[in-house]
């Protein structure tokens, strides 16, 4: 339930508050059988899924704030380094250090990440935005990490970089380091406010069609 929730409202995990959680050892799974126009956006879609989970499951919520740490992505001094995908464009090739590395197509318009030993992390993207970077940031720190580069359209990108949870050291920059060196994208901290979603009430099991 939880990931049609932040699907259907655009949210990550930890801006979502539930009310008494699943027993423990009980799990529900859930399937949506739905149609949309061939022309309909991803906004469309999740509209149309919000409308959809808060009917059947007769959701209550409220939109609330917390404090917390916050993040802000920008371009570095020296300006940015990631390369914009042209709509011809043939992809470049996975950096040398990137083991066994998928087929381009694989993961076009995605980002993927890895860990290929103790204590590292790579990350990939093959014709993404930086929105989407940023939310796969977010996701990193549990936090909100807003876009606040300029930048538009399509890029490629490859970085490596130590993990956070990781308590020895290895031969690898920090992820603040890597995205300021290889992308020129420079990541800020600060203080703000966090964006959640309250849920008051749902029914465990949804209405019938």
């Amino acid at each position: 339930m939880n990931g049609l929730l932040c699907f259907a409202f655009q949210l990550q995990a930890f801006q979502l508050q539930m009310p008494n959680p699943m027993p423990a050892g009980v799990r529900r799974v859930y399937r949506v059988d739905a149609e949309f126009a061939p022309n309909a956006t991803e906004r469309d879609v999740r509209r149309m899924m919000q409308a959809l989970i808060v009917e059947r499951f007769k959701i209550a919520s409220h939109r609330t704030t917390k404090e917390a740490d916050v993040y802000t992505l920008t371009a570095a001094k020296g300006g940015t380094k990631i390369k914009m995908a042209a709509p011809d464009d043939a992809p470049p090739p996975f950096p040398d250090w990137w083991h066994n590395p998928p087929s381009p197509q694989a993961i076009e318009g995605r980002i993927l990440q890895t860990i290929p030993s103790p204590g590292i992390v790579t990350m990939a993207g093959r014709r993404v935005t930086i929105s989407q970077l940023c939310e796969t940031l977010s996701s990193h720190f549990s936090s909100t990490v807003t876009d606040a580069t300029g930048l538009t359209g399509p890029y490629y990108f490859a970085v490596r970089y130590a993990s956070d949870d990781f308590n020895q050291p290895v031969d690898a920059p920090s992820l603040f380091a890597a995205l300021e060196k290889e992308l020129g994208l420079r990541l800020d901290r600060h203080k703000g406010q966090l964006e959640m979603l309250a849920i008051d009430h749902i029914e465990r099991l949804p209405v019938e069609n």
